[in-house]
């Protein structure tokens, strides 16, 4: 309880405020002002009434300069004594003393707080008493007058108001400044959140906006890439009946193989379609995996095309242990590499380079997958992840590969980019992943 008190005194809403300085400062130049105008009007009391405003004019120095708490102790103190004298000197109450000890109390509430009023209330009451004693005492054996003690106790039972009303409204002002407080800052939470609402509504709308373009060229493009085989389909079925009636087979059989082959390209435009909607639903577990490992496997599975074009592979040493998705991060892997071997071109010693390069992004690793193929002009680099992308419309596959590959890593948390000088100059198809010790997302 003892300890609540102190805190209390000590963070005062008034005294604690800021703009208590302000407050202090203002007390002490008034009580500064105070004491040198009573020092010119009460000659036989300059030197006590100087000596008074001088304490009041250091601490209002010590104030201006942010150092409140002598202010705090020195200013209602030094009032206390300065009036003290006051009554000893003229052994008895005086008018001034009468007036000055309730100012006392007055200034020691505003500089030091509510119960900075019950302290010096009760000193100043406590000093009322013994003067009054003192003075009874000094007048030993003989009668003491009545009226002095009524002077006295309605000295100190006016100093004990003053200091209870004091105590009393300056509780209902802390009161109101604490609410006034917590008003101010519910007003500030209430206004953070709605800005931190405004901005997630903002960004999801841009979010909802990027998705509605993607999801119109995705549409778009489905819907042409889709619509060549069925045309070649439509039509050389009509072609059958042609064949049959004039009795072709040879190009009746050629017929049934372009329509197979329109059939072909659509189911594996749908299978590629099917796996790319399936990333960030369908999941395996994440693990720690190391990325020679991954890089090993996705070799492996395009080991025929590197053998038939020739294709040096190196795997560097040293790569980092990372995680995510095994099976997903083998598909980057694999896609990269055949990527790289199908558009090697005309180059004697094709290489392809598998490695990490240092990163200064805490917690992740940076992949690439390097080849000295044709390379890629920069303006287009970020054109080739794009749906059914394909800068040379008459290669394999159905250009979904690294579209494919983008969303496996976005998945993870990482980012893909391409390097490259431009054409004839290779190519570097860099991406992030989570290293082991940092964790990751669900694929």
């Amino acid at each position: 309880m003892r300890r609540d008190t102190l805190r209390t005194f000590a963070t005062s809403p008034v005294a604690g405020d800021p703009g208590s300085r302000h407050l202090v400062v203002a007390v002490l130049a008034a009580t500064t002002t105070i004491g040198v105008l009573l020092a010119v009007i009460h000659a036989d009391r300059r030197a006590i009434m100087l000596a008074f405003a001088g304490v009041q004019a250091a601490c209002l120095v010590l104030a201006l300069c942010g150092i409140l708490l002598p202010a705090r102790i020195a200013a209602p103190l030094s009032g206390l004594v300065i009036f003290g004298l006051f009554i000893v000197r003229d052994y008895g109450l005086h008018d001034l003393a009468i007036f000055g000890l309730p100012v006392v109390i007055v200034g020691a509430g505003l500089v030091t707080g509510r119960w900075g009023t019950l302290a010096y209330g009760f000193a100043c009451v406590c000093l009322l008493a013994s003067l009054g004693l003192r003075e009874a005492a000094r007048g030993a054996g003989a009668p003491y007058p009545l009226s002095r003690l009524v002077d006295y106790g309605a000295a100190a039972l006016a100093v004990a108001l003053v200091a209870i009303l004091q105590w009393l409204v300056m509780g209902r002002l802390n009161e109101n400044i604490r609410r006034a407080r917590r008003s101010e800052e519910e007003q500030r939470a209430a206004s953070e959140r709605l800005r931190e609402a405004t901005a997630a509504r903002e960004a999801l709308i841009a979010e909802l906006a990027a998705k509605n373009t993607e999801l119109e060229r995705f549409t778009y493009t489905v819907s042409h890439d889709l619509k060549a085989p069925l045309i070649t389909i439509q039509s050389f079925a009509g072609y059958l009946a042609e064949d049959a009636a004039a009795a072709d087979a040879a190009r009746l059989d050629a017929d049934v193989a372009r329509i197979t082959q329109a059939g072909e390209r659509m189911r594996r435009l749908l299978d590629d379609l099917l796996e790319l909607s399936r990333i960030g639903r369908i999941a395996n577990p994440h693990a720690d995996v190391a990325f020679a490992d991954i890089a090993r496997e996705a070799v492996e599975a395009v080991d025929g095309r590197i053998r038939a074009r020739g294709v040096e592979v190196r795997v560097a040493d040293g790569l980092p242990v990372v995680r995510g998705d095994r099976t997903r991060l083998v598909e980057v892997v694999q896609n990269l590499a055949d990527n790289a071997v199908k558009f090697m071109g005309a180059q004697e010693h094709p290489v392809v380079e598998i490695g990490a390069r240092a990163t200064g992004e805490t917690g992740r690793a940076t992949l690439f997958v390097r080849d000295n193929g044709i390379g890629i002009e920069p303006e287009l680099a970020e054109r080739v992840f794009g749906l059914f992308a394909k800068l040379d419309a008459s290669s394999e596959g159905t250009g979904i590969g690294l579209a494919l590959v983008r969303r496996i890593v976005e998945v993870h948390g990482g980012k893909i980019w391409i390097e490259s000088a431009g054409r004839g100059s290779g190519s570097a198809f860099l991406f992030t992943l989570p290293l082991a010790a940092a964790g990751g997302t669900a694929c």
